[in-house]
């Protein structure tokens, strides 16, 4: 197996201690000076009483400035450093994946896989309500910042497995800044859709992997196996979580069956980068080969 090395741009964030956050104000200080005296040295230089002009670069400011600043040597920064690496694009051991996002369970895969949801929010939604009305201002952002925080973690996970074992992943088209605007809207900001799908697209860039985003509609109501719209439909049967097919007799899962068609909704040849060639097409799943089956089943019944 060939390992491709492809030049990359790495960001890498670095964090301050709260408890530096005192020396925060002195190190301020320190770069607003160092930065007026900086500026102050070179117009000098540019424009002298006498002799020629000299243009001072930044290396030579630094020699002047060297020692200026105690505190940097005590302390961080909040710090966004652009790294040049070599990226390793490897193969993925699996062609594709559906993903259907949902409240009951955050997502769930075509393999029949869900990330449960675990209503980061919710879990401490009565700490932070007797937190503001005590008016402790900190608790409450200190809460808030616990829930964000955990939400975060478990799609960092649930992302990087996905895009570790999958060449080209498919995503429903689901606008959590619609539902925001209904009596869903705590719900499903705790879900965290948003962040899971930025979290996709760049981990699958930078991985080298397909990631689309697909029309889900109809997606619950069509039968994976035979393509017919005998699912449930409308507000009054999201509680139906499981439903038999009245054409073929197969028994659905709600979730995974949407995410199914959500696979079946993408296909093309996934993406290249280290994965494969790309004049390769992708080849039909089990599934898939199910549901041309019993599409061509009815048409010949027809």
């Amino acid at each position: 197996m060939t390992v491709e090395l492809i030049p990359a741009v790495r960001t890498l964030r670095l964090k301050v201690n709260s408890e530096a956050y005192s020396w925060l104000n002195a190190a301020a200080i320190e770069v607003n000076q160092v930065w007026n005296y900086a500026n102050a040295t070179g117009d000098k230089a540019a424009r002298p009483f006498a002799g020629p002009a000299k243009w001072l670069s930044a290396f030579d400011l630094d020699k002047l400035t060297a020692g200026a600043s105690q505190y940097f040597d005590r302390i961080g920064w909040w710090l966004c450093v652009p790294v040049a690496i070599a990226r390793v694009n490897t193969p993925a051991p699996d062609r594709a994946v559906g993903l259907d996002l949902g409240l009951k369970d955050t997502v769930a895969t075509s393999d029949g896989e869900k990330l449960e949801a675990r209503e980061f929010y919710r879990r401490i939604e009565q700490k932070i309500a007797q937190a503001q009305r005590r008016g402790h201002k900190r608790q409450a952002k200190r809460l808030h910042r616990q829930a964000a925080r955990r939400r975060k973690d478990a799609l960092h996970k649930f992302s990087r497995g996905i895009v570790n074992r999958y060449r080209t992943i498919r995503v429903g088209d689901v606008s959590s800044l619609k539902l925001a605007k209904t009596r869903l809207a705590k719900s499903v900001l705790d879900a965290g859709w948003g962040m899971l799908k930025a979290q996709l697209k760049y981990k699958g860039e930078y991985a080298g992997r397909c990631v689309q985003i697909v029309t889900e509609r109809n997606t619950t109501r069509t039968c994976s196996s035979c393509g017919s719209l005998t699912g449930p439909s409308g507000l009054d049967m999201l509680a139906v979580r499981v439903w038999m097919c009245g054409e073929c007799g197969v028994t659905h899962d709600r979730d995974i069956n949407a995410a199914r068609n959500i696979l079946f909704a993408g296909r093309c040849s996934p993406s290249v980068s280290g994965n494969e060639p790309p004049s390769a097409v992708a080849e039909p799943s089990p599934t898939y080969g199910r549901y041309e089956a019993g599409n061509g089943a009815l048409r010949m019944a027809t």
